[in-house]
């Protein structure tokens, strides 16, 4: 015999205030499904109110196995958004995908090292010049190549293969854009500061909102005069900071974004996530100046 359930709490969206539930088994509609929290929560109680009857009449699971898709479309459609961050240089769909959460303990220079070192001969082309205009692509079995060496043993192949295709658009047959995929990650990540320095970076070199800036601005002569004609104190220090580094990188590696002249920010959040050393100061440094405290003068 079936014993009840134990009682759920759920938020109470109102209030704030966590509200002990008594789960019920009788059949009918979810009528709480708005305060649930996630879709396990949501299903777990649709399959609790539901086992009773289904138990009862035999006909019924079919049609409870065909509601099912739809039920998780709704639930997905509802509660989970679609981000409006597209990259402009990028054609890659940007929704969620399993692969952002099995890269995502991976530092993207990593990612973008793995990336490079699979391509080979044709990135070191790319770097003679000798490809120009050329944006290179990822295929599956190079993508597939590149997670065994990062994330070894963690999925199988043929689920892998069916996340890789759900990322291609539809005149990409079978494979994508390198430039695409890196920034597919890059726009996934969580690197706040990084943000916050890329959009500085745009407030000082596109005063005119054009959304774009030239890539020849991330150079460390560049961003040492900037720095030196319109900053004083620590924060002009943050900037040579970033000007010391672009220094010791030689710029930065348009290779990534397939050698674009003009950078849009998700373009120059590549770029930067492409090297370690770039990363490293990106996110070590305050360019905006809000958590600098008192500038010396």
């Amino acid at each position: 015999m079936q014993q009840p359930p134990p009682p759920r709490y759920v938020l109470q969206v109102s209030t704030g205030k966590w509200r002990k539930q008594p789960a019920s088994l009788s059949a009918g509609s979810v009528k709480e499904a708005e305060y649930l929290q996630n879709s396990m929560d949501y299903f777990l109680k649709r399959a609790m109110c539901a086992s009773v009857p289904a138990a009862a009449d035999s006909n019924h699971t079919p049609r409870l196995i065909a509601e099912a898709p739809k039920e998780l479309e709704w639930f997905e459609t509802r509660h989970c958004p679609r981000s409006s961050r597209v990259p402009s240089f990028s054609s890659a769909p940007l929704d969620v995908n399993p692969i952002v959460g099995l890269l995502c303990d991976v530092p993207l220079y990593d990612t973008c090292d793995a990336l490079v070192q699979q391509k080979g001969v044709m990135w070191e082309r790319l770097q003679d010049g000798l490809l120009d205009d050329v944006a290179l692509q990822l295929s599956f079995d190079e993508f597939y190549g590149v997670c065994e060496r990062l994330v070894p043993n963690m999925v199988s192949r043929e689920y892998l293969q069916r996340m890789f295709y759900l990322l291609l658009s539809g005149d990409e047959k079978d494979s994508l854009p390198l430039s695409s995929f890196f920034s597919f990650l890059v726009e996934h990540a969580f690197h706040p500061a990084l943000d916050r320095n890329v959009d500085a970076l745009f407030r000082a070199f596109d005063p005119d909102g054009t959304g774009v800036i030239s890539a020849a601005t991330l150079t460390s002569k560049v961003v040492f005069a900037w720095a030196e004609l319109n900053l004083f104190g620590n924060l002009r220090v943050e900037w040579e900071k970033l000007a010391a580094a672009l220094k010791v990188t030689n710029g930065v590696d348009l290779r990534i974004v397939d050698g674009a002249r003009l950078l849009t920010p998700e373009a120059t959040r590549a770029v930067f996530c492409a090297s370690h050393k770039l990363y490293a100061v990106m996110e070590s440094i305050d360019m905006d100046g809000p958590h600098l405290g008192k500038s010396s003068s």
